[in-house]
């Protein structure tokens, strides 16, 4: 039997992320390995930042012959209670930790922890993750130079790549042009809407409630309510997916400055779809679009980057399908979650956390 215990944290429901896997109306690369943990054998504890599911505390959200409990836990009630088991705390998002002097917190009973790092986090942050944690794995090669150079002597660069095997990714591009955005978090939306409003192109966007939209856009809040999906069904894609199997390619437009993987969990489906990707310039996805054939990099605040993109992917179809075969044929090479979570565990293995 396994002995192997982790203590998931993360910015959003790890509980409902694995339910939404395990039902197949979520893709399993939300989980960031915690499935493959629980397939391995492992015990796995959610502590949870959502009040709303104490209440599930205790609920077997996986068959039984995996023999791992969820418990979750309301993190307003301190997710330092880890420190209580004797687990190694896995935070699928470094940020989750904080700048917490995490010594001082636990002093001697620190339990081990191991965190998902998506930024090269340069300077003063860099420093307090090395001092503070066991191990990272690391989304960008960046990432992991940045650490090792200050001190983290385990660290490993992962891709946290699509799940290949999830049905809502089984699409065909249509023929008809069709740009979609989707994602909230440092989104350029102004340089996007004026760029598709001057070359008048039918697109998909998530946008705040009350955004005034260009003719041929549509909001993917009024798309889904006419498709019959009014609310985000917890832990599904059934939302988004509305939207993005519309689409022939994806925008992801970045404001300046904004650190971290911004704008990766979007690529992901468009690889996974096999559709190309116009994108604002960033370091932060762990590859280049442009060199792998797969997409176009715009500048920050470049709507005439933007109107020069979408007018060739729009007019040049065979250019749009190469790049999308090309998105695809890298996903399944090297960039996909039976990666990621090969390397997660065997990471853990090797270092005995």
């Amino acid at each position: 039997m396994n002995s192997r215990q982790y203590i998931a944290l993360n910015n959003y429901s790890v509980t409902v992320s694995l339910s939404g896997a395990l039902r197949g109306v979520m893709p399993r690369h939300h989980c960031y390995g915690v499935d493959r943990l629980i397939e391995e054998g492992c015990d796995v504890v959610a502590i949870e930042r959502e009040s709303s599911l104490a209440a599930r505390a205790g609920r077997r959200l996986v068959p039984r012959r995996l023999g791992a409990w969820l418990d979750p836990l309301q993190l307003s009630c301190g997710y330092w209670r880890a420190a209580r088991t004797t687990g190694t705390i896995y935070a699928l998002n470094a940020y989750v930790l904080g700048n917490v002097p995490l010594g001082r917190v636990f002093g001697t009973r620190r339990p081990p922890i191991v965190a998902v790092v998506g930024d090269a986090f340069g300077g003063r942050y860099a420093r307090y993750l090395a001092h503070n944690i066991d191990a990272a794995i690391c989304l960008t090669e960046k990432a992991a130079e940045t650490l090792a150079s200050n001190g983290l002597r385990d660290t490993i660069f992962a891709p946290w790549g699509p799940d290949l095997s999830f049905k809502g990714y089984e699409s065909v591009p249509p023929d008809q042009f069709r740009l979609v955005a989707l994602g909230r978090t440092a989104r350029d939306l102004d340089t996007l809407i004026s760029a598709i409003g001057l070359e008048n192109v039918d697109s998909i966007l998530e946008v705040p409630s009350g955004t005034a939209l260009p003719p041929g856009a549509v909001s993917l809040g009024d798309l889904a309510s006419a498709s019959g999906y009014t609310k985000f069904e917890e832990g599904s894609y059934l939302r988004p997916g509305v939207a993005f199997r519309q689409a022939s390619v994806f925008a992801v437009p970045l404001h300046q400055g904004f650190g971290g993987p911004v704008g990766l969990t979007e690529a992901n489906d468009a690889l996974a779809l096999g559709r190309p990707i116009i994108m604002t310039r960033t370091q932060g996805l762990g590859f280049d679009i442009e060199k792998e054939g797969m997409g176009i990099w715009v500048d920050p605040r470049d709507v005439e980057g933007w109107r020069n993109a979408i007018r060739l992917l729009r007019d040049d179809i065979g250019l749009r399908r190469q790049m999308g075969v090309n998105a695809r044929r890298f996903a399944e090479s090297q960039w996909n979650n039976t990666i990621f979570s090969t390397k997660l565990n065997a990471f853990l293995l090797q270092t005995g956390l």
